[in-house]
């Protein structure tokens, strides 16, 4: 953000110094590229304010001081205004552009480019709804559209999930809206796992249990509070059939730790 800032603060220089040079220069064009080189300093310096605003008010007071982070892309959508606000005004002032005029034409040409940006469009609203009710953040483990990882990044088109196959999905946001989310880090990270086991009718349940249970709380991984669970799910024509029921906490490790409850359980049988 500092970068940005600097960068902004030489152009808006460059800018202001190419007026003053231009304000007294004899060029054949010299009005006209004064009022160009005042409407570049102008933008400049909306961009300037607007950054500064990001720093002290959108970051500094909200996000670290009352941890109440502001989407990005509100405050993307609100830089945009901003700077389209100002550019209209320039317009109207500097050069005497009939802003009625560009209103019709500009309602004409919104129109073609919503038909032909429609998906795009669906995507930004899409990502704006996500933005505002925040069903998920970076960082979290989710499960859309058949895709299963953490969230590496959230913008205005789509959603990045980095699976456990170690690569990126980019899921458009508009389906994101019309797809059931899991997410496994809300409300806690505490997260339910279930493991089946048969076992023969000749072992009888109290003992199958018993051992089962001291085998799971074993496992690496698995948390003792809340405490391991067997049940019987049912009985099949050749066995009885128990789930395995435990608790974790770092969803990143479940496969892992599935192995593990496994592991014990054969050992302990």
């Amino acid at each position: 953000v500092i970068r940005r800032v600097w960068i902004t603060v030489v152009f808006l220089v460059l800018s202001f110094s190419a007026y003053i040079i231009l304000h007294d220069s004899n060029l054949v064009y010299q009005e006209v590229f004064t009022r160009i080189a005042i409407a570049v300093s102008v933008l400049f310096s909306v961009n300037l304010v607007t950054q500064i605003i990001d720093i002290v008010l959108w970051e500094g007071l909200f996000a670290n001081r009352r941890h109440i982070p502001v989407p990005r892309l509100l405050i993307d959508l609100f830089n945009f205004a901003m700077l389209i606000t100002t550019a209209l005004l320039l317009m109207n002032q500097l050069f005497a552009v009939d802003l009625s005029a560009l209103l019709v034409t500009s309602t004409v040409l919104s129109a073609v480019l919503g038909l032909a940006l429609q998906d795009m469009l669906g995507n930004v609203i899409a990502g704006l709804a996500i933005q505002l009710e925040r069903p998920f953040e970076v960082g979290d483990w989710v499960r859309v559209s058949g895709q299963e990882g953490k969230v590496a990044q959230m913008n205005w088109r789509t959603l990045t999930i980095h699976t456990r196959e170690n690569h990126n999905t980019i899921i458009p946001n508009s389906s994101v809206a019309r797809q059931d989310v899991v997410n496994f880090s809300r409300p806690t990270l505490l997260q339910l796992q279930i493991v089946m086991v048969n076992m023969g009718y000749q072992d009888p349940p109290s003992v199958v249990k018993e051992v089962l249970k001291r085998a799971v709380v074993e496992a690496q991984g698995v948390l003792t509070n809340p405490t391991p669970e067997i049940l019987i799910k049912g009985f099949g024509d050749y066995s009885i059939h128990y789930n395995v029921v435990y608790w974790i906490d770092d969803y990143a490790q479940a496969l892992r730790i599935h192995d593990a409850v496994l592991n014990r359980v054969w050992y302990g049988l």
